[in-house]
């Protein structure tokens, strides 16, 4: 059961890898299910919802509900002004990929800074609030279509000190996304901006650097960025920043730590509690941890999508009736943040006792065979009869005579005289009168 649980959850991504990790997992090493296989990998995989445990929910186009701040910093200097409505549109594609919702607190909300600068400015006269953060999608779709026009030169550090300002008065997990085509021409060099984003990431900000068109510096968005590159570096050649919009759904799985499903790998509460959990960027940062109702510890990480928690003690338990409830929650960054509480990572892990294995039967009280009798010598064996003569040989046989003719048919009958007609029968003889009455008897 534990075996099948588990593999069902990661069937649809990494099967391969979980196979090669289950058997490293305690409570399968417990029930001796280690013998496994990729084919037994996809057979669980289709009977697992029979299991209980639901199948791995597709996040690829799935938009990122977690509470998460995210600030969009982007160039608006002179440079971008052939890209200004493709900017625009990048924008409005990228609020996209969040599920705001304003009525909800726990809602992931965006917000957008443009920067430019001059000669002497500051950094409020270099950069300009399009939208504070906001759960409100038509709100920022409006702020986009009235931002102003480009101008003037290049100021990133500027950018990134408001969008900072912005983050740091938050208590959420933050990722700002810097976009620019060029290199800091005000304000500074590039190494001010380099600066200005270590001091950003040294409080736990996540940085995204995005670059395009002909101008960039590759070396400059790796010192912005946070690491790794491969996840929160990106850069075009073209003017057109829709190419890299695809390529930054690594940057919305990295900061987008959701946990979508959970079911228990126990089947009884009176056992220590171990649960399976599926999501989103469960791999990202350092120090993954559960929260299983109000106890903490580490978790096991399998992949991105699948994190292993197994309690090392038991839960209180109010009411045996009712089962050990609890509600699932991981953190990828030593507890800081956690997910938010969603139904399907609420479980419920029955308090009813299994069955107690009866001991084996002892075995039957071992008969010992029966005695044979002392064997007696072995009689002498009869002297060998002779044996007859062979018969002479018999004499050939004689050639087949040939056989008579058959005999011909008997010539016809005569047909038998017919019977003469039968006479009718005899009357039969008169009944036999009575007989005469006696005399009287004589008078005295």
């Amino acid at each position: 059961m534990i075996l099948k649980q588990l593999v069902n959850q990661s069937a649809q991504k990494g099967c391969r890898e979980v196979s090669a990790y289950v058997c490293f997992h305690s409570a399968a090493k417990r029930m001796g299910q280690c013998h496994f296989s990729l084919l037994w990998c996809f057979l669980l995989a289709a009977i697992g919802t029979v299991a209980g445990c639901p199948n791995l929910i597709d996040t690829s186009d799935k938009p990122c509900f977690a509470s998460v701040d995210v600030v969009l910093v982007v160039d608006n200097s002179a440079s971008v002004v052939s890209a200004f409505y493709n900017l625009s549109s990048f924008m409005k594609d990228w609020v996209d990929k969040f599920e705001l919702d304003p009525g909800d607190s726990e809602s992931p909300r965006v917000g957008i800074v443009t920067f430019n600068g001059c000669p002497g400015c500051s950094v409020a006269d270099s950069t300009q609030l399009v939208s504070p953060l906001t759960a409100n999608s038509t709100e920022l779709y409006l702020a986009i279509d009235a931002r102003q026009a480009a101008t003037n030169a290049t100021c990133i550090s500027c950018g990134l000190e408001l969008a900072g300002a912005m983050l740091n008065a938050t208590e959420r997990f933050s990722l700002m996304v810097m976009l620019s085509d060029g290199t800091q021409t005000v304000g500074g060099t590039d190494q001010k901006a380099i600066f200005v984003a270590e001091q950003l990431r040294d409080t736990g900000i996540a940085i995204a650097a995005i670059g395009f068109g002909e101008y960039i510096d590759e070396l400059v968005l790796q010192d912005i960025a946070s690491a790794p590159s491969s996840v929160y570096v990106h850069s075009s050649a073209s003017a057109d920043v829709s190419d890299v919009l695809a390529a930054l759904d690594p940057v919305v799985d990295a900061i987008c730590v959701e946990a979508l499903s959970a079911c228990a790998l126990t089947s009884y509460c009176h056992e220590p509690p171990s649960v399976a959990v599926s999501g989103r960027g469960l791999d990202t940062g350092n120090g993954a941890q559960c929260r299983l109702g109000t106890m903490e510890f580490d978790a096991e990480v399998v992949n991105a999508s699948l994190v292993l928690c197994n309690s090392p003690s038991t839960v209180d338990i109010d009411d045996p009736s009712l089962g050990a409830q609890l509600t699932v929650q991981v953190s990828v960054d030593g507890g800081s943040y956690w997910t938010r509480l969603v139904s399907g990572t609420s479980l419920t892990i029955p308090c009813v006792s299994p069955m107690p294995i009866p001991p084996p039967l002892p075995p039957p009280p071992s008969v010992p065979p029966p005695q044979l009798p002392p064997s007696s010598p072995p009689l002498p064996s009869p002297p060998p009869t002779p044996s007859p003569p062979s018969p002479p040989p018999s004499p050939p046989p004689s050639p087949p005579r040939p056989s008579p003719p058959p005999p011909s048919p008997p010539p016809p009958s005569e047909p038998p005289p017919s019977p003469p007609p039968s006479s009718p029968p005899p009357p039969s003889p008169p009944p036999p009168s009575p007989p005469p009455p006696s005399p009287p008897p004589p008078s005295p």
